[in-house]
């Protein structure tokens, strides 16, 4: 036993540490240089001193090999390939007891606590990681804690955050804080982990307010570039939880359950909404998030396991996307990646209250309604969803509201979309647009020139809506064109029209009468510039921030003039999509069993869902009957068009 070997040396800063029989340190041996951390290579003493520093850790390996314990490259592979823990009662050290109750505690998962993420992987990654470590093949605390070190995200620096009770959920127990007798301490699972799978893992120590996170890690490479990319890229690759079926089947549902109660007690609600919003916009975010709960489809499963299988498919989309074109990838279609992936794990979507804006926005990072466009018709279901989208709303709106709230003279911007909407014309308003430009005639320069209207419907001065075009553009894949080339834009009748008008919409606003009405929602609702005045421009529209040449900034008394005309435009679009709505709540009302639904909410469209195939193109000409009439009633000139009905 190890009160027969005598340790090696121990300096005096662990000296303290040592000297407490019932304490592991609380972190691995590091050298710290001002604020970098210089980690011990293991050619060097260094991890193998790690765990002959201890006599609680000393012990605990001796219990398990019959190599010398001071041996600094023994290997504990060989005992563990069968389930043989020591029995605690064994040990000398009240320490060495206390983990080797720890290690029998986490050997299988009970039904009380699975309450951890389940992780997609491949079968060849599980192969690597148990052979690299093999009590992970039987030990279901051990695996949860690799499935953490492996699969969680890591932060700015590259490393992997290690808080306590996420530790102690990967492990399988329950966070307990009261130091009673089901306490566990986070140093012990960490050194458990470091004695019995990763040998060279180091983490930081524990400040106020911030986690311990692991530094350095072991793991082979090899595991983590399968990881990677099979997390992008599934196609020819089998699909296996990385935790036992028996373990992370189990925990789906208890997950996912627990997961959506947290989400929701979260959210933002109609009290805490910086401005409260409309009725109707309450009443939406409701539908959609009682949805998520409750609905099923007609074979009694959610109504989002359709998506959730065809998540793959969208993936591969957005990837062909990307191919050969690395900056397409890092600007937009990984984050799109991500979402879908959090999606496959938690397939629901759930809404809150907009800020600053009428619209109810998505709470957590599996709510797809961000995800890039190209990947939205490889989810949709053959004969059931359809996509469907409003025709150029945010112009419409936007010349509803300049000339009916502002008295502004938008001809130009009207003849424009009359021409677009008359089914005798060939007239394209995109098209017309980017020929105003020296950008190349395609999708690309069509993406473009639809991103510089939508900034400048938003309130974006003309220097960030040269900026937007480009950064668009070459977004898709094209060169970054020189600002000449996207000139020809803000010269356009259509887009002059539009900056003219909105240049005097807002300074009506910064001189207005309240008492004249000047600035009401569509819903009726009085606004006040000065409430608007720390508005959080991200949350109103976080893709058309200014851009640094602009050089000019508001002055304070300004501020609240530019958010609070996105909010009057941004309700009437919310608005136009009300009656779809209105009704889709009348038809869960019947009896529970609806007919149809709206499956998305995506601001300016929604996706719609039919329970009987032969029934869907009823329920798609129902929602742009609903739209055509509360177009025509309130003047704005706009329809609701099918973008894929597969």
């Amino acid at each position: 036993m190890v009160s027969a070997v005598t340790l090696p040396f121990v300096d005096e800063k662990r000296a303290e540490i040592h000297a407490d029989r019932e304490k592991v340190p609380p972190t691995p041996i590091q050298r710290d240089f001002g604020r970098d951390i210089e980690v011990l290579e293991v050619e060097s003493p260094g991890f193998a001193i790690d765990l002959t520093q201890d006599r609680a850790l000393l012990e605990l390996q001796s219990l398990f090999v019959t190599i010398p314990p001071r041996s600094t490259h023994h290997c504990l592979s060989a005992a563990l390939k069968r389930r043989v823990i020591p029995n605690p009662s064994e040990a000398d050290q009240e320490g060495t007891e206390r983990l080797l109750r720890l290690l029998k505690r986490g050997e299988d998962r009970t039904e009380e606590f699975r309450d951890m993420r389940f992780v997609y992987t491949s079968r060849h990654e599980t192969e690597q990681v148990e052979e690299w470590a093999p009590i992970l093949k039987w030990h279901d605390g051990l695996r949860g804690m690799a499935q953490w070190m492996i699969h969680h995200q890591r932060n700015e620096h590259g490393h992997i955050p290690v808080p306590a009770k996420g530790i102690k959920a990967a492990y399988g127990l329950p966070d307990s804080a009261d130091g009673g007798r089901n306490y566990v301490s986070q140093r012990d699972l960490l050194w458990l982990y470091k004695c019995f799978v990763d040998r060279q893992l180091v983490w930081s120590k524990y400040s106020k307010g911030h986690c311990r996170h692991a530094i350095h890690h072991g793991i082979p490479d090899a595991v983590m570039e399968e990881a990677r990319e099979f997390y992008y890229d599934r196609r020819g690759k089998e699909k296996v939880l990385f935790m036992k079926p028996d373990v992370s089947e189990r925990t789906a549902k208890k997950y996912r359950k627990r997961t959506f109660e947290r989400m929701a007690e979260k959210r933002r609600t109609p009290e805490e909404a910086e401005i409260t919003p409309p009725e109707e916009s309450q009443k939406i975010r409701a539908y959609m998030n009682e949805l998520s709960r409750e609905a099923r489809s007609s074979r009694g499963t959610s109504m989002f396991t359709a998506w959730t299988k065809n998540t793959d498919d969208a993936v591969h989309t957005l990837l062909d996307v990307a191919e050969g074109n690395p900056e397409v990838f890092d600007k937009g279609i990984r984050q799109s990646v991500k979402m879908l992936r959090r999606f496959e794990e938690l397939p629901y979507m759930l809404y809150q209250e907009g800020n600053y804006t009428p619209r109810p926005t998505p709470v957590g990072a599996n709510n797809l309604v961000g995800v890039d466009s190209a990947a939205l018709p490889a989810l949709l279901e053959e004969g059931r969803h359809a996509l469907l989208d409003l025709s150029k709303a945010q112009l419409a709106v936007a010349a509803k509201v300049l000339e009916e709230r502002f008295d502004q003279e938008v001809r130009t911007i009207n003849k424009a979309l009359e021409r677009h909407l008359d089914a005798a014309s060939d007239y394209d308003l995109w098209g017309s647009l980017l020929r105003a430009t020296e950008l190349d005639r395609g999708e690309a320069g069509k993406n473009a020139v639809k991103r510089g209207t939508y900034s400048a419907v938003f309130g974006a001065k003309e220097n960030t809506i040269k900026h937007n075009i480009s950064k668009t553009y070459a977004g898709e894949g094209k060169d970054y064109p020189p600002r000449d080339h996207v000139e020809g834009f803000m010269e356009h009748p259509v887009i002059k029209n539009l900056l003219e008008a909105r240049c005097h919409a807002r300074q009506q606003i910064l001189d207005h009468d309240c008492k004249r009405g000047k600035t009401e929602d569509a819903f009726g609702n009085r606004l006040n510039r000065t409430d608007f005045k720390q508005a959080d421009e991200q949350d109103l529209d976080t893709e058309y921030r200014d851009f640094d040449g602009d050089g000019y900034q508001e002055s304070r008394v300004n501020k609240g003039a530019k958010p609070l005309l996105a909010y009057m435009m941004q309700s009437y679009e919310v608005k136009l999509m009300w009656p779809i709505f209105e009704s889709a709540i009348k038809e869960r009302g019947r009896d529970g069993n609806d007919r149809w639904r709206v499956m998305q909410y995506r601001y300016d469209g929604v996706v719609l869902w039919s329970r009987r195939k032969r029934d869907r193109k009823r329920w798609i000409e129902h929602a742009q009957n609903l739209v055509e009439e509360q177009a025509k009633r309130l003047g704005i000139k706009t329809r609701l068009d099918v973008e894929d009905a597969p």
